[in-house]
């Protein structure tokens, strides 16, 4: 499997959301795109941790698993035509999900799913729950914190290569992204705010580092 090993070690030991995982469906995610998986997924997870550790639980139900990864602006392999409006799919995609927790939905779950959900539009699934309606007000310290663990893992996966590698679905610089999870729709600050982060101890190290030969 793609980066198993090392998926394991530098990625999923700081996700959490599996306690024993094999991580199927996010590698696949992460092959497809490293940067948007890493920003849009693993750093939202990193974030309700600091926010509340038990709203992370809210990921493994369906709704949850909806709400942070049904959207264009989260999944790689997001499909508009077929996702947006394929009930099915999402359940799909949520059972791949539920293997990397070694696990299966019940009978009845999927039920639930399909009774609870039916005919009704896909993209309103997991919006009440709200995931991160108060991360805006988490301190600049803590969000440093988690940028810097995502970080962390870039260094340790990227091996020198571009970070862009294997990124097939990038996505235009100036382009609005619509989710219900992390900001006002064409709101782009957050993004800005986490490259900030991302890039604030590189820039630290290169000044020292100037003064240093000065």
């Amino acid at each position: 499997m793609f980066y198993n090993k090392n998926f394991v070690e530098a990625v999923c030991k700081v996700c959490g959301i599996c306690p024993n995982p094999i991580p199927g469906f996010c590698t696949s995610l992460y092959k497809t795109n490293r940067p948007k998986f890493l920003h849009h997924i693993v750093y939202k997870i990193c974030m309700l941790r600091e926010v509340n550790p038990e709203i992370v639980e809210q990921i493994r139900t369906f709704e949850g698993f909806c709400a942070l990864f049904c959207r264009s602006s989260a999944c790689s392999i997001y499909k508009k035509g077929e996702c947006e409006s394929n009930l099915s799919k999402r359940v799909s995609c949520y059972e791949v999900f539920l293997r990397q927790l070694n696990t299966y939905p019940e009978i009845k779950e999927t039920g639930r799913i399909f009774n609870v959900w039916s005919g009704i539009d896909p993209t309103l699934i997991g919006g009440h729950l709200k995931l991160l309606d108060t991360i805006q007000d988490l301190p600049k310290k803590k969000k440093k914190r988690v940028a810097k663990k995502i970080k962390r893992i870039m260094r340790s996966m990227y091996h020198g290569q571009s970070e862009n590698s294997g990124e097939k679905n990038k996505t235009k610089k100036h382009k609005s992204i619509s989710t219900l999870l992390f900001h006002n729709q064409d709101n782009d600050e957050w993004g800005k705010k986490l490259e900030e982060y991302l890039n604030e101890d590189y820039n630290r190290q290169q000044s020292k580092a100037g003064r240093a030969t000065g």
